[in-house]
């Protein structure tokens, strides 16, 4: 069954209702393609992989998940062969996570069909109301105002 906003009483409708429609239309896009056996939540926590490799711990929090979570999608993206898990250069005690070129690939992949999403809503949108949205969005993720 398709959800339908009138469904659903207007003092009734709220934010998260609205970004998990559009998440729905990511979903539906990038469900489209194959990925190599990668989910959504594998190509988001690659995008979350700085190019100097980050933690599990540090990995963890930018995603929001646990460490344990974290670490599990980190061992079934090493499988894949889309991350590495390094020795700190600077810290022994500390493990890295850096993508490999097939991580990078992904990555960069996932950006171009997201930039495609975007274009998209721009067109519905217009330009400067979608700039508009992007920039207030950036704001209230980071805390900026």
């Amino acid at each position: 069954m398709t959800f339908v906003k009138a469904d659903v009483p207007a003092d009734e409708q709220h934010v998260a209702m609205e970004l998990g429609l559009l998440f729905d239309q990511i979903r539906q896009v990038l469900g489209n393609e194959e990925w190599g056996g990668l989910r959504p939540s594998h190509l988001r926590v690659m995008g979350f992989v700085p190019p100097a490799g980050t933690s599990i711990t540090e990995l963890a929090v930018q995603v929001g998940m646990t460490k344990q979570g974290c670490g599990q999608f980190v061992s079934q993206l090493v499988d894949t062969g889309h991350l590495v898990v390094e020795p700190d250069p600077d810290d022994g005690r500390v493990r890295l996570v850096r993508r490999t070129p097939a991580g990078d690939s992904a990555t960069r992949h996932l950006a171009a069909r997201l930039a495609q999403v975007e274009r998209g809503w721009a067109a519905q949108v217009g330009d400067r109301r979608y700039r508009t949205f992007r920039r207030v969005l950036d704001e209230l993720a980071h805390g900026r105002a």
